[in-house]
Order: structure tokens, then C-alpha cells, then sequence
């Protein structure tokens, strides 16, 4: 770039960033198109002429964050302060945006990742961008797909999502999370192309997987789970439930039918994933994430404001 180009570049910036001209503005201020406007100021912001920083602002909690891993023992914890008087799904849509730059660190060159289904997970992997991710590994879909027809928050399209933007192998569990009864899980479980998958559980290097609360679940949602059902959950004593399997206040899973009908990563193998990220949000789960934490089914989280306040209540 010459020094006139540079001294261009740099016009237009200060003209729009700080004098606050429009590019139509600066066209007829410099005697060059607003297309061209439209380009150097592209140019500025992707060369780092323009560095853009909201002053006092901080998207993350910070201090939630400390606490929460201070209290719970966890390897990370990612807050992130969302709008108030707001529907769930844009605190989801927020926590998903926000987060993603963080998680995007943690993906490791060659590295096996495990995606269970959840919806805010389906938010955060649709904001992972490229650059961040290392090329080659092997993504795993952790679990089967939750209904009948496969939406935007299964484990195989998620897993899809990410091995096919960043040029990852993908692998899926070509089965449903649940089968209608015992007999038949074993004959998904003994196929080839699904025992393969359950082979490579060992080698996972980092797990990214929700946590259901009873009272809010995608499995009542999609129509898998009837009400007459939840409530054999809860006389089980089932607290939560991560990657299909009820869990009870120590995190320990729960002795019910769906034990003996889930096919999925287990949670004793979940244990032993050097990184689990519980991707989550709002108050109403708080019980379940101290339970999956309490089990050592998680190591990380990433959840809201409201969600990180509401756990730490319940301990303090």
C-alpha cells in the first residue's frame, strides 16, 4: 500500500469512526465512490487500523464466573449476562453467540469431540467460526436422535454441522435415543456401524452436552416423553438428564426403564472425558447442574447470569 492509499484509508476511518460521516458523506467529502467508502472501511476494521471496543462493557460475568468455579471445582465456567424480560430462546440465541469464542480455544488440533443434542448447544456450534477451529480430528455424536425426524438441535446434525464446516470426520449413532424396549436397544447396539461409534467413546478428548431439567425438557417437547412418564422420572428420583440418561441428586443414573432403552455414551464413560462442557441456561436446571456436578459428570459449564446466581443459591 502506498502512502497515499494509507493516508486514504485512514481518512475515511477517522471521517466515519470518530467525525461520525456517513459514506455517502465521505464520498462527497474525499471525491471517491461510497463503494469504494464501503470498501476501505471493511479494509480498516480486518487490518486492525480500526479496533472497535464498547468502553465498560464486558459481555461475561466475571465474577459469577470465579465463583462458580471456586464452589464447584469446575476447569471453566463461561457467564453470560443476558437481557432481562426476554423469551428463553433469544437467552439461548445470546449465550450461544457469546460463548462461542471461548469454546472455539478449547478445540484442539486432532482432537476427538463429542456434541450431544440440546438447544442452546445447537446455538453455540452454529457461532464457532472457521478460523478458530484447528483442522482435522474426529467428531462423535454422543446419542441417538431424540424423535422421529432429525431438527436442528440432534446430535447428528450438530455433529454434522461441525466436522462438515471445519473438515472433521463425523461419525453418528444411526439410531434413536431411545428404542421401544430393551430387546431391541441391543439389536441397534450390537450393529456394526453403531458399536463402531461406542468404540470411540474412549478416545474422546472433550464432550460438549446439555442438561434437562424435568420441568423444561426438549424430550416432553418432541413428544417422547408423555407426562405419565415424567412422573415415574420423578418417583425414581431422577434429578436431571444429560445425553438421555436420568440422573438423581448425586448424579448417580436412576434405575428406570429408559435405563435399559437409551442408547447413548454412558455416563461412567462421561466421567472419564478429560473435558465435559454442560452447555445451559436458566434457574429451572440449577438442581440438575449441581447433581451432574456432584457426580463428576461435567467439568465445565457455560450457562446465563440467572442460571450461574440460581446454582450458587442453592449452595450457599
Amino acid at each position: 500500500m502506498t502512502t497515499d492509499d494509507e493516508h486514504l484509508l485512514r481518512l475515511v476511518a477517522k471521517l466515519y469512526y470518530e467525525n461520525g460521516l456517513s459514506q455517502e458523506e465521505i464520498a462527497q467529502t474525499t471525491g471517491i465512490s461510497r463503494t469504494k467508502a464501503s470498501r476501505l472501511l471493511t479494509k480498516a476494521r480486518n487490518t486492525g487500523v480500526v479496533q472497535i471496543r464498547i468502553q465498560g462493557y464486558d459481555p461475561r460475568n466475571r465474577d459469577l464466573e470465579e465463583k462458580l468455579k471456586r464452589q464447584l471445582g469446575l476447569h471453566h465456567a463461561i457467564v453470560i449476562n443476558t437481557p432481562r424480560n426476554t423469551t428463553t430462546t433469544h437467552i439461548r440465541r445470546t449465550i450461544g453467540y457469546l460463548a462461542a469464542p471461548f469454546i472455539s480455544e478449547l478445540l484442539q488440533e486432532q482432537m476427538v469431540i463429542g456434541l450431544a443434542g440440546g438447544r442452546t448447544i445447537s446455538e453455540l456450534i452454529r457461532h464457532i467460526e472457521p478460523p478458530s477451529m484447528p483442522s482435522g480430528g474426529t467428531i462423535l455424536a454422543l446419542m441417538g436422535h431424540i424423535g422421529p425426524t432429525v431438527t436442528g438441535i440432534d446430535a447428528l446434525e450438530l455433529s454434522y454441522l461441525l466436522a462438515h464446516c471445519f473438515g472433521r470426520t463425523q461419525y453418528t449413532l444411526n439410531a434413536p435415543a431411545f428404542s421401544s424396549d430393551p430387546v431391541t436397544r441391543d439389536v441397534f447396539m450390537n450393529h456394526e456401524q453403531v458399536s463402531s461409534v461406542f468404540k470411540l467413546f474412549s478416545s474422546l478428548g472433550l464432550a460438549m452436552v446439555g442438561i434437562g431439567a424435568l420441568e423444561e425438557s426438549a424430550w416432553i417437547e418432541r413428544g417422547v416423553i408423555t407426562p405419565s412418564d415424567l412422573e415415574l422420572l420423578r418417583q425414581a428420583g431422577a434429578s436431571g438428564e444429560m445425553v438421555g440418561r436420568f440422573f438423581d441428586h448425586n448424579g448417580q443414573e436412576c434405575d428406570t426403564p429408559y435405563r435399559e432403552r437409551v442408547i447413548s455414551i454412558s455416563l461412567s464413560e462421561l466421567k472419564n472425558v478429560p473435558e465435559v462442557i454442560a452447555v445451559t441456561n436458566g434457574a429451572v436446571r440449577s438442581q440438575a447442574i449441581l447433581a451432574a456436578r456432584y457426580g463428576n459428570l461435567i467439568k465445565s459449564l457455560v450457562i446465563d447470569d440467572l442460571g450461574a446466581r440460581a446454582v450458587l443459591e442453592k449452595i450457599e
